[in-house]
């Protein structure tokens, strides 16, 4: 077997590799060069045939998303994409009591977006940096009250298995969702919305000196006051109290199925933007605040004494992104390989990577040769070149692969410990960062490099089938969940490439540029005989 022969040579190669390493610091990419000169063993690498084309997306599940876009984005290359939010609401106060005599002061919408402290001074002023926000163009935005229930359980399955929602409004169960229920009472319209980095103060009059002093100190958001003088809301909670609709969660998401939260352009046009927003946060919102009194008895006297008081309605429960997309440039592949690799985030496009040129089993004739071999595998990697004959806009700085049927990425992804507290130093050793012209920021993307050197040890040592090869854009490697594809429930994509609306082109594997094309590469150590 594979996966016993010659134990001695790979004893002796690993115990020679970790005393290199001990001795010297070199690049990892070097591995196994300290023991070239033994006389014992050499290394050496050679390139793979892989095959690599295109596959659409069409819909996706964006009912597990750890996060939601909102806005108005268009591509240069692949066109627009106009992202809504719909959420299922629980208050965080279940079958409250009121006070007496109470009073609606304000509604207050709070949805915060990703943001970083560049600095903060003596008196708690704090400077922030938007992170995930594209575009800085203007956008209209409409809050509705939702109107459709979002189930947990799909009836089609006699609910035995969770629901999905796809960007297109569709469900798993075939259901398509009617916008005029999503769009149900217009609580709020906010024009000419931009993403603002501004740190939010809240004031409230100091007692002792009578005057406004700073209450509070909020990172940046999207926060507005909803109307409260038609009295929808007074009657909304406070005409409620003690009836079932505040009695639990079930009545009360029946009750109040939600927001729908829909952008558009304003109607002098332009390239709007896109933000993507944490609901799960905490901090996202819609807060009542009302004042109440009670009747106290001191010294045998009655005391009214007046209160402030909030209801906090958080964003838990289903959610899910729907989609509206005019996009070019999405098309169905070769399975003998493309020239261009189109990858589009949301419901885009993703690649196909055959390796070895594997059958429908991923079988080939080369991967026997391969696996015959008296090897210890060093390093596997593919390397992917940028195309640039093609307009790319904002280039992403990673991209992701997995493994097409189960949408699980590849073991690599799971022994890469690399990490920090931004995306581009997580998983940087299999998912090395986009490698840029000049090493700056805004440099010409150049290549992507991912290492997959476990994933082939288990093909080669562990006889581990060779699955294709998923290939997307991603906003955050860490959101590494499988999300189902609508037109084909068998395959997946990943949650990370659904919250981005940023695209690229790569050059595939049959382009006449072949010096270019997506090389699989393996570097390997074997004795001399």
């Amino acid at each position: 077997m594979i996966l016993k022969k010659n134990f001695i040579f790979r004893l002796s190669v690993t115990m020679l590799t970790v005393v290199t390493f001990m001795s010297c610091d070199s690049d990892t990419n070097s591995i196994g060069t300290g023991i070239i000169g033994s006389g014992t063993f050499s290394t050496d690498h050679l390139t793979f045939p892989v095959t690599a084309y295109n596959q659409p997306l069409g819909a996706v599940q964006t009912n597990l998303l750890p996060a939601q876009l909102l806005g108005y984005n268009n591509h240069p290359l692949y066109g627009s994409t106009l992202a809504s939010i719909v959420s299922q609401m629980t208050p965080t106060n279940i079958d409250p009591s009121f006070g007496d005599d109470v009073v609606l002061d304000s509604v207050v919408l709070t949805l915060p977006y990703f943001s970083k402290i560049v600095e903060t001074l003596d008196d708690g002023t704090s400077t922030y940096t938007l992170d995930s926000v594209y575009g800085s163009d203007p956008i209209n935005l409409s809050v509705f009250r939702n109107n459709y229930f979002l189930k947990d359980f799909d009836p089609s399955s006699d609910f035995d298995e969770k629901m999905a929602y796809f960007s297109d409004r569709t469900t798993s169960s075939g259901e398509v969702i009617d916008a005029a229920l999503l769009e149900g009472d217009l609580l709020l319209t906010v024009e000419d919305h931009v993403p603002s980095s501004d740190q939010i103060v809240l004031y409230a009059l100091d007692e002792d000196t009578n005057e406004l002093a700073v209450s509070e100190r909020l990172a940046p958001a999207l926060r507005q006051k909803l109307d409260v003088d038609s009295g929808y809301w007074q009657d909304f909670l406070f005409g409620h109290e003690d009836q079932p609709e505040l009695s639990n969660i079930s009545n009360f998401q029946n009750f109040f199925r939600g927001l729908y939260i829909k952008p558009e352009l304003p109607s002098g046009g332009g390239s709007g933007n896109m933000t993507l927003f944490d609901l799960n946060n905490s901090a996202a919102n819609l807060t009542l605040y009302f004042t109440y009194s009670t009747t106290a008895t001191v010294d045998g006297e009655e005391v009214l004494n007046d209160y402030n008081g909030t209801f906090v309605i958080n964003f838990t429960g289903n959610k899910a992104n729907f989609f509206d997309t005019d996009y070019t440039n999405i098309i169905t592949g070769d399975p003998s390989g493309d020239p261009q690799l189109f990858l589009k985030a949301g419901p885009g496009s993703m690649a196909v990577i055959n390796l070895f040129n594997g059958d429908e089993n991923g079988d080939s004739a080369v991967l026997e040769s391969f696996k015959a071999n008296n090897w210890l595998i060093n390093e596997a990697q593919l390397v992917f070149n940028v195309d640039h004959s093609v307009a790319l806009g904002e280039e992403p700085d990673r991209i992701i692969v997995y493994n097409t049927e189960t949408g699980i990425p590849v073991i690599d992804y799971f022994i890469d410990q690399s990490s920090g507290i931004y995306d581009n130093l997580t998983k940087k050793y299999h998912l090395v960062p986009l490698v840029r012209e000049g090493g700056t920021e805004d440099g010409a993307g150049q290549t992507y490099k991912v290492r997959i050197t476990e994933h082939i040890n288990n093909i080669f040592e562990r006889d581990s089938t060779n699955v294709k090869l998923g290939v997307v854009v991603t906003s955050n490697v860490s959101a590494a969940n499988a999300a189902r594809l609508s037109a084909n429930p068998d395959q997946y994509t990943l949650t990370g490439s659904i919250l981005s609306p940023m695209g690229t082109v790569l050059v595939g594997s049959s382009s006449s540029d072949t010096a270019k094309n997506v090389r699989f590469e393996i570097y390997y150590t074997e004795p001399n005989n």
